[in-house]
C-alpha cells in the first residue's frame, strides 16, 4: 500500500511554480534574459525548384497543365530571360525563386522581381544561388531562413524552434533550432505571427527534413524570439556556416 504524502511535502509541491517555457527550452548557449516566448508557429515549407525536375504536364495547385503551354520569363525591364513551360513558370511564381536549365550559360537562378502591368517579372541572381529574400542580395539560407509577416517578425530577427533542434540535415549536420527571418510573401500580409514558411533549399516541400520530422501547418510548435547578445552570437554562427551566402 502506498504511503500518503506528508503535509510538508505536499505544501512544497503545490507551492513550486511550473517551469516556464523559457526555462524549460533555453539552449545552453542562450541567455534566458534574451529569450522571449511568442505564440506557437504553424509552419509550412517552401523551396527553390530546379527547372529540370519540374514536369510540364500535370496538376499544380488548382490548375491543370497539358504540357504544351509556354511562358516567357522577363526581367523588370522587359528583357527575355527564357521561355519555359507554364507549369514550371507557375511553380516559380509560387516559390519565388528557381534554378533554370543550362541554356548555354550554365544553370542560373532567378528570383521574383515584382510585377509590371500585372505581369510577374524576374531577376537573375548570382551570389544568392538559392534565391533572395525580402531584398536584393539578402540570400535565402537552406533550412535556416523563415519567411513571415515582417510587420510582426522583422528582417534578420532570430526565432528559436525547439522541435527543430537535433534534426539531421542533408549536409549531415544537426539543426540547432535557430532560424533567421529573411523573407516574406503576399500570403503573409496581415496574417499575424503564427503563420511562417521554412525554407528548405532545393528539397521539395513534400520531401525534406522538416516534413519528415512531422512539421505541419496544423501542428503548432513552440517558438521563441531571441534578442540581444545571444541573437548576435547566432547570426555570427550563421555567417560562419554559410560564408558568402550569408
Amino acid at each position: 500500500m502506498r504511503k500518503p504524502l506528508n503535509g510538508l511535502f505536499m505544501l512544497l509541491l503545490l507551492s513550486t511554480p511550473a517551469l516556464s517555457g523559457v526555462a524549460r527550452y533555453a539552449p545552453a548557449d542562450v541567455y534566458q534574459r534574451d529569450m522571449n516566448q511568442i505564440p506557437d508557429i504553424l509552419p509550412t515549407m517552401y523551396y527553390t525548384p530546379n527547372e529540370a525536375d519540374i514536369k510540364c504536364k500535370g496538376r499544380y495547385g488548382k490548375r491543370n497543365f497539358k504540357g504544351t503551354e509556354k511562358t516567357r520569363l522577363l526581367t523588370p525591364e522587359g528583357k527575355l530571360i527564357a521561355t519555359v513551360c507554364s507549369r514550371f513558370a507557375y511553380t516559380l511564381l509560387m516559390e519565388g525563386s528557381a534554378v533554370l536549365k543550362d541554356r548555354g550559360q550554365g544553370k542560373r537562378a532567378v528570383n521574383y522581381g515584382g510585377k509590371v502591368r500585372g505581369s510577374a517579372r524576374y531577376n537573375y541572381v548570382n551570389r544568392c544561388k538559392y534565391g533572395e529574400g525580402i531584398r536584393r542580395n539578402l540570400c535565402l539560407l537552406p533550412y535556416h531562413t523563415i519567411a513571415a509577416d515582417n510587420k510582426v517578425h522583422k528582417v534578420n530577427e532570430i526565432i528559436y524552434v525547439p522541435a527543430a533542434k537535433g534534426i539531421e540535415l542533408p549536409d549531415g549536420t544537426l539543426h540547432g533550432g535557430f532560424f533567421i527571418v529573411r523573407d516574406t510573401g503576399g500570403a503573409f500580409n496581415g496574417i499575424g505571427s503564427q503563420r511562417v514558411d521554412m525554407f528548405t533549399g532545393t528539397d521539395p516541400d513534400f520531401r525534406n527534413a522538416f516534413q519528415q520530422a512531422g512539421f505541419h501547418h496544423k501542428r503548432p510548435l513552440d517558438a521563441f524570439k531571441i534578442k540581444g547578445d545571444s541573437a548576435e552570437n547566432i547570426r555570427q554562427r550563421l555567417r560562419e556556416k554559410f560564408g558568402d551566402l550569408y
